[in-house]
């Protein structure tokens, strides 16, 4: 689905698949700004797995989080019909423990 603002188009999953936007409603997966040569920006994504009671499955597992992260960037990229050969920046920031 995508909601018309006044600077771009939110881009948000058809389907509802971010948790994100169900705890806090203010937070926006991907921003598409133009209409001839389409920019999509993607918000940050974490790459935690969580259960139904909402606890962490992959914590400290770096390669499941990062892969879970990948792959909702590319959900959102999906849905607006580019993919991850499109992507032409991205900046990851990582927590040492």
């Amino acid at each position: 689905m995508v909601k018309k603002r006044q600077i771009g188009w939110e881009v948000l999953p058809q389907d509802g698949r971010d948790p994100l936007m169900e705890k806090h409603p203010y937070y926006v997966p991907g921003v598409a700004v133009s209409d001839i040569k389409k920019l999509i920006f993607v918000s940050g994504q974490v790459g935690l797995r969580t259960d139904a009671q909402g606890d962490v499955l992959n914590a400290g597992d770096i390669e499941d989080q990062t892969k879970m992260a990948i792959e909702r960037v590319k959900i959102v990229l999906e849905d607006e019909g580019a993919t991850l050969a499109d992507v032409v920046q991205v900046t990851v920031f990582l927590r040492v423990a």
